[in-house]
């Protein structure tokens, strides 16, 4: 196979919680000693150590804004307690349309009332104050976006409890507790998961959260490692002399033999450049001869590039999703 991919699951949560945008070398060393022979429990150790320091970090980091919404979240849930030891407020004895009503005037005069704050205090209506508070430069205080997270949790996590208390029935003591408990882990712990950014994100970089992607720096290239030692790059530009100039019997077989073509070579070489990016990161994938022969077959058996560098998986059964998904691609 040409490229051993990492367990899916893995390789997600490794770019999603494991702050790889800030240490992009962490990510490509895991991807190479995997790709070198590797095994997938080795490589999911890898990711949990590595998610694990960088939650680390982000608490760290975040800590006092962390603070200021777990203070007040311990101060809103202390008056739920006593709104619900109390019984307040009643629940809304009417029919479902009614009580959805309800809910729906709630959660639209909530997010009016709350776009008015924010947009006079930080200038927008629905700003992520996290990544404000991790931005190096910005025009609101850090004390000012402290202070609006936590009257925000504050009100979130009561107008909650009330909305639940006026179209549900009566809380039990553990179904409150539990409730306030996933709140908390929401609102407080899942907050640290998430590596923080060190700016806010620009909006006239579109949609695209990482424009720089489809950006190339070069061409896709592929460096072949011959048997005598040797390597050569095969260009698309340039394919031809670069096969002959080698002088490797091996070589010359394994690009002209039969059914092969040079367009065949140039397409194949987009699939490789595909995979590993070689034409954004501005470096060539090294593969071997045998590496190679199966890159080009695969590119070969595809109907298209199109096809070949996205092949569908609608064929593959649960089990195998799941299989790739924990364990990867077999060696």
């Amino acid at each position: 196979m040409m490229f051993r991919r990492p367990p899916a699951l893995a390789d997600w949560l490794l770019h999603r919680l494991g702050d790889t945008q800030r240490n992009a070398a962490l990510a490509g060393d895991l991807l190479e000693e995997f790709r070198a022979g590797r095994s997938a429990a080795w490589y999911w150790r890898q990711t949990l150590v590595v998610i694990a320091h960088a939650i680390a970090g982000n608490v760290r980091e975040l800590r006092p804004y962390l603070l200021a919404i777990g203070a007040a979240y311990a101060a809103q849930f202390v008056v739920t307690m006593t709104l619900w030891s109390k019984n307040f407020p009643p629940a809304l004895h009417a029919s479902g349309w009614m009580k959805f009503g309800v809910w729906l005037l709630f959660q639209f005069g909530y997010a009016a009332c709350w776009g008015l704050v924010n947009r006079q205090v930080v200038g927008r209506h629905s700003p992520n104050l996290k990544q404000m508070f991790c931005a190096v430069e910005h025009p609101t205080p850090r004390s000012t976006i402290m202070t609006l997270a936590a009257c925000d949790s504050f009100s979130l996590g009561l107008a909650n409890y009330c909305l639940c208390a006026l179209i549900f029935t009566r809380f039990s003591l553990l179904g409150l507790l539990s409730t306030e408990t996933a709140w908390f882990v929401l609102w407080i712990f899942a907050p640290a998961l998430v590596p923080p950014s060190e700016a806010p994100v620009d909006d006239a970089r579109g949609k695209d959260e990482e424009p720089w992607l489809a950006i190339p720096q070069s061409e896709p290239a592929v460096t072949v490692s011959l048997a005598s030692g040797k390597t050569i790059v095969l260009e698309r530009q340039s394919l031809a002399q670069s096969v002959f100039a080698a002088a490797d019997r091996r070589l010359i077989d394994v690009v002209f033999g039969p059914q092969r073509s040079l367009e065949l070579l140039r397409r194949a070489i987009w699939l490789g450049g595909s995979r590993s990016r070689s034409y954004i990161q501005g470096r060539a994938e090294s593969f071997s001869l045998a590496e190679l022969t199966a890159l080009i077959d695969e590119t070969a058996r595809a109907k298209s590039i199109v096809e070949a560098c996205h092949p569908p998986n609608r064929r593959e059964g649960l089990r195998a999703r799941l299989k790739r998904g924990f364990r990867g691609d077999p060696a």
